[in-house]
This record gives C-alpha cells, structure tokens and sequence, in this order.
C-alpha cells in the first residue's frame, strides 16, 4: 500500500452541512404570498424572493418556472382547494339553504386561515395574462357553478324563489372582499360572519311558501 493511499484511507469523509428543505416549493408559494400581499407582484423583485427563502436564483428557479407561473400555482392552490370542499359538501344530506351555509362557512374559514394567499389571488389577478388568466378564471367559473347549481336546485324544489343568476357573483363578492377586512381572531368567526351574510340573503330569496 502506498503512502497516499494509506493517507486516503485514514483521511475523514467530507460531510455536507447544507440544510434540506422539506418542501421547497410550498417554501417558495407562501414567502411569495408573504410579500406579494404586502408589497404587491410587480413591486417584488426576484431577488426579494430569493433572499426571502435564502436560495440563489439557480436554486429558485429549479423549483418555479417565473415568476408568473408561481402566481398562477397560487392562484390555482386555493381555487382547487375550495373546489374540492365544494364538491364534497354539494353530495352531503342537506336541505339547499344547509348547503349555502355551509358553503359560506367554508369559504370564509379558508379566506380567514390564508389572507395572504387570498390577498394576491383577488389583488393580482389581473397580472395574469393569456392562458394563464383564461385557467384561473375557467376554475373560478367551476366554484361558482357549485353556489349556482345548489340556488338552482333549491328553486326547483320550491325552497326558494326564482332569481338571477348574476345573484351568485353578488354573493361571492360579500365573501371574497373580507380578505380585506377580516381578522381571523376578531369578536365573530368567519364561520359567524358567513352566517350573516346568509342570513341577508336568505330573507331575500326563501319563497313563501317556506313562511
């Protein structure tokens, strides 16, 4: 054996200390939605970002392709997310006006446990352009199909009035604009603050025959 291989030998393994990260793009999404919030998309460089999650530009853009497809991720997370809720509530047991409220609860807690994505999905949308826009405005148009669907049944079963359908946007306005406002923590919950929303609207729809 010679010198340097018994030199090798006895030489000590190099140890990487870099930190692995859990899940980097879950990382990326809510430090983007941290600072998009307060700062607004077109404010925040990605250099902002980067520092923000202390990654390098090669790091960063290993996980995200721009920052443009990062807003639309954002973008697309919650909608699915409010989708999904949507759909499993819709085949729960339930009289139609049940099913409002529970849709308005739901909707109001998700808003309430993530404003800062809430905040740059209804503040920023308009930075989408072309298909990126056309996606998130096609699975919007797919939640508020669920709210339409329940009304629409409702009316068929005599358990409300006929209306319009714009009547759904109207509604989801009410919600969707708290990000503005609501305090998780406040003297209502979301939960309540959905209720009074639907308690409005109810008076306003239920058909008579409901006295």
């Amino acid at each position: 054996m010679t010198q340097d291989s018994t030199s090798n030998a006895t030489a000590p393994k190099r140890v990487e200390t870099f930190t692995r990260r859990k899940d980097p793009k879950r990382e990326i999404r809510e430090a983007a939605e941290r600072l998009w919030s307060q700062r607004g998309f077109h404010a925040t460089g990605i250099q902002d970002l980067c520092e923000e999650v202390s990654m390098g530009r090669g790091a960063l853009y290993y996980h995200i392709k721009s920052k443009e497809d990062l807003l639309l991720d954002i973008s697309l997370f919650y909608l699915e997310k409010l989708i999904e809720d949507g759909q499993n509530i819709l085949k729960e047991k339930a009289t139609h006006t049940e099913l409002l409220y529970k849709l308005s609860h739901n909707l109001m807690r998700n808003i309430a446990e993530h404003r800062d994505g809430w905040t740059v999905f209804f503040a920023e949308i308009r930075s989408l352009q072309g298909e990126r826009r056309d996606q998130v405005l096609a699975r919007r148009g797919v939640y508020e199909d669920i709210w339409l669907s329940v009304i629409e049944q409702g009316t068929a079963a005599g358990e409300f009035q006929e209306t319009s359908r714009l009547l759904v946007k109207g509604v989801l306005g009410m919600h969707n604009y708290s990000y503005l406002w609501l305090q998780p923590d406040g003297s209502a919950t979301p939960e309540q603050i959905g209720s009074i929303f639907m308690d409005t609207i109810l008076n306003g729809i239920h058909s008579r025959r409901n006295g």
